[in-house]
């Protein structure tokens, strides 16, 4: 599959006042872009912003940006075919199903199948994934309100605080298959009962039995939060430590205040902050930071001292929303925090060539891990997601450069 766009598009960054009182800097931002897709039809994007230094030490910025992201290639027109998903139980299955007769039938179940053992015991059910050619772009609205301190009175700090929301709408993603079944069942929205397509028997898990879960515009998605980056360095001789070089310390974290996904329109959402799961997915920790100290000698020898925390998460299904709640083992219950310590060093050992060595995850922590039925498992791998936490354990790493 392909497609093209044409665009046009421009930006405008204008000073409206300096070195005024209380107004040592003001200026307005503007940009617009247009464009035509062959394949999504023409949008339009846009933002207004602004920065303000009522005096040199302090600057305010504030945004708000319309940001549009057509579907690519793969999106829509990746082959469809069948996978797997994680569903701990079928909703319709054994002597006391999760839904009623009513609304097993809407799944496509038939009144003698009601209540026999449909489940897979690998956990694991029938899902066509895939491309879809008919996707409209996404679109979304960004409002951005932040300040930067950087006091004359201490020399080397800098303090950058953001807030942000963001708001998405015709989201590209899939509609969860776990979800779809329970949705169709609780609602009997089409939406959901269409995609589910009960095979022999009534299961979902033999050859013809599937839940389709292409590539949709889903519904819409939520996140808000903070940004926090602080940053301080100093010469070790302030401190009464002549000849010993400098040191400088870094915070960069994200306080995440709400993470809602609303996976069809009208049909209710749920917040993932602090959750991982068949739902909500990637693990989303409601606070994570990484704090660097680098000491830099004079002799031409840097070492730092890495602090990486993500905060703990919860199965989805823990929460008390009823488009999440569900069965779940104890131990599939919490994934624990991670604290992970890393050291670097560089050295410059002659002129044009450095060295650089370190240890990544020095004390060797082991990632969380969880129940394979709740595990989200187009991301996740091995009991655990390793794009979020250091699968691999210690990793040792040495390298040489050299510029002629």
């Amino acid at each position: 599959g392909s497609f093209n766009v044409k665009e046009l598009f421009g930006e405008l960054r204008v000073p409206l006042v300096e070195g005024q009182p209380f107004a040592h800097q003001l200026t307005l931002d503007l940009g617009y872009r247009y464009s035509d897709y062959s394949t999504a039809g023409s949008t339009d994007t846009f933002k207004v912003g602004g920065d303000w230094s009522p005096v040199e030490d302090i600057r305010f910025r504030a945004g708000f940006n319309r940001a549009v992201r057509a579907p690519n290639v793969v999106e829509l027109f990746a082959s469809q075919a069948i996978g797997l998903f994680n569903m701990n139980a079928d909703p319709c299955s054994g002597p006391t199903p999760a839904l009623t007769l009513e609304q097993c039938l809407r799944t496509g179940l038939t009144a003698a199948q009601y209540g026999t053992d449909l489940n897979n015991s690998a956990g694991q059910y029938n899902a066509i994934f895939g491309g879809n050619p008919d996707l409209d772009p996404e679109k979304a609205d960004t409002i951005s309100l932040g300040a930067v301190i950087t006091p004359a009175a201490i020399d080397g700090l800098s303090v950058a605080v953001d807030y942000f929301n963001i708001k998405v709408e015709e989201q590209i993603g899939i509609i969860p298959s776990a979800l779809a079944i329970s949705r169709c069942g609780t609602t009997g929205n089409a939406l959901f009962c269409d995609l589910i397509n009960r095979g022999t028997g009534g299961l979902l898990w033999v050859n013809d039995g599937f839940v389709t879960s292409t590539n949709l515009n889903t519904g819409t998605a939520k996140t808000s939060g903070v940004d926090v980056e602080v940053n301080y360095s100093f010469d070790l001789a302030q401190a009464g430590a002549d000849n010993a070089g400098s040191l400088a310390f870094s915070l960069v974290g994200t306080w995440l205040d709400k993470l809602v996904t609303e996976p069809i329109k009208g049909e209710g959402s749920y917040d993932c902050v602090g959750l991982h799961g068949v739902n909500c997915l990637v693990p989303s920790p409601e606070w994570r930071h990484k704090l660097r100290t680098t000491w830099t000698s004079p002799w031409s020898l840097g070492l730092s001292v890495s602090w990486r925390y993500v905060d703990g998460v919860k199965v989805d299904l823990t929460s008390p929303n009823p488009l999440l709640t569900g069965a779940f083992t104890e131990a599939a219950e919490k994934m624990g925090s991670r604290n992970y310590f890393d050291v670097a060093g560089t050295w410059d050992a002659y002129p044009g060539i450095s060295l650089s060595f370190g240890v990544n995850n020095v004390f060797d922590r082991d990632p969380p891990v969880t129940d394979s039925t709740v595990l989200a498992a187009t991301f996740g791998n091995g009991n655990t997601y390793p794009q979020v936490y250091d699968a691999l354990g210690r990793y040792v790493f040495i390298g040489a450069r050299a510029e002629f």
